[in-house]
């Protein structure tokens, strides 16, 4: 109750306008950033006053207002990692990711207000290009795959169907593409959702006798 007296008249107008200096400034931030989200929307000068800007870094210490932009800009082009198994190292058969891109065929799913942890975790990793070990992202990547090859039933479910029902692959690799959705003519001429180019290996293939990870 005190609370909802003290935020009422010059104090709530006060919070008001300080929370739209910081998203003025935080907008003419990213503005300024090269490939930004929004390319048509850039700021070319700082809207916010410079007594107002002074106000907000006095205020600052007490956090009544604070920005916030988990992804502030973001990438323009779309990799996606593919994982591949065999039996024979000669015929591979793909992993179909149940969240994140994977066959073309298929629509991007409405997955609000749940969050696909590892699939948003390949997205991280195929930022970098290639595997590597020392990276941020080798630990759980290497136990995803070490666990892909024994047919751990909980890292399947993790994928739309088993591609090897039954006995585990032999060995495992992973490819790079990248993607991008189909015009209007191309899904309707196709059926596809998504068009996809190699842009090499990801990871070379592992095996458990053989592991590389």
């Amino acid at each position: 109750e005190i609370a909802s007296v003290a935020l009422r008249g010059p104090p709530l107008a006060a919070l008001l306008a300080l929370n739209a200096i910081v998203v003025l400034e935080d907008f003419h931030f990213a503005s300024r950033v090269p490939d930004p989200a929004l390319p048509r929307a850039r700021l070319k000068s700082n809207p916010v006053p410079e007594f107002a800007s002074a106000f907000r870094r006095a205020v600052d210490p007490w956090h009544f207002a604070g920005g916030y932009g988990l992804f502030r800009t973001m990438t323009i082009d779309r990799p996606e990692i593919v994982l591949e198994g065999t039996r024979d190292g000669i015929a591979w058969r793909e992993y179909d990711a149940r969240w994140k891109p994977d066959r073309l065929d298929v629509r991007p799913r409405f997955v609000a207000p749940h969050q696909p942890r590892v699939a948003w975790q390949f997205w991280f990793a195929a930022l970098e290009r290639q595997y590597d070990p020392r990276g941020r992202n080798a630990r759980w990547f290497s136990a995803l795959v070490s666990k892909l090859l024994e047919n751990d039933p909980v890292a399947l479910r993790l994928f739309e169907e088993n591609p090897f029902p039954g006995a585990p692959p032999l060995a495992i690799r992973a490819k790079l593409y990248a993607y991008e959705f189909t015009t209007l003519e191309e899904r309707l001429r196709t059926g596809n959702w998504w068009k996809r180019r190699e842009l090499g290996p990801y990871l070379m293939p592992v095996s458990k006798s053989r592991p590389r990870l």
